[in-house]
């Protein structure tokens, strides 16, 4: 008998048709004040939270689906929150968030990409027959209208070259754990 399994992967949890009202939300986005950069353009939203989080219940009905699919046993907080505004002919680079658990992004239209790069490479360059989750250093998605993607905060990401003919639009969020974390030695209430 043989079987393959992913030890200690880098999940990424993706949820099509999230509860919002994706026009509602796309509308809120575009009325933000971005800075003026030509690359990619990013607003806190955590200033103004009660306008933010009249869709909060639904970040939260997404994230607690994600957290039960890791089956994690622990409460959680979003701690910031942006939307990106990448015009035509913008990406971003590599990145990661610092100081969180998870990320989480929400897509209110589609057809865009996201890469997600793998943190730790494989010191040899092997020829690939098909590439697949197990097999490559890092893996784009298609973002559809209405979708969410969490992701460990630490993992490497960045929007890919948008390459339409209108502006991106998503809203980002760090997410830290909430409750009591470690075991006897180390614990420590977060």
């Amino acid at each position: 008998m043989m079987y393959l399994t992913a030890l200690f992967a880098s999940p990424v949890i993706i949820i099509n048709k999230v509860l919002f009202d994706s026009e509602i939300v796309l509308e809120y986005l575009q009325k933000q004040e971005y800075q003026n950069k030509p690359i990619i353009e990013s607003q806190p939203l955590t200033t103004n939270r009660k306008n933010l989080f009249k869709f909060n219940k639904d970040f939260d009905q997404s994230i607690k689906k994600g957290l039960d699919q890791l089956q994690y046993n622990i409460g959680y907080k979003i701690v910031s929150a942006w939307g990106t505004k990448t015009p035509p002919k913008g990406f971003s680079h590599f990145h990661t968030h610092a100081n969180s658990w998870m990320t989480g992004v929400y897509y209110p239209h589609g057809n865009f990409k996201i890469e997600l790069e793998k943190s730790v490479y494989d010191h040899w360059d092997i020829p690939v027959k098909k590439y697949n989750v197990l097999n490559s250093q890092s893996w784009t998605f298609d973002v559809e209208e209405n979708m969410f993607i969490m992701f460990s905060a630490n993992l490497r990401h960045r929007i890919v070259y948008n390459e339409s003919k209108i502006d991106r639009y998503s809203l980002a969020m760090n997410i830290r754990p909430k409750g009591i974390i470690g075991n006897i030695e180390c614990k420590i209430k977060v």
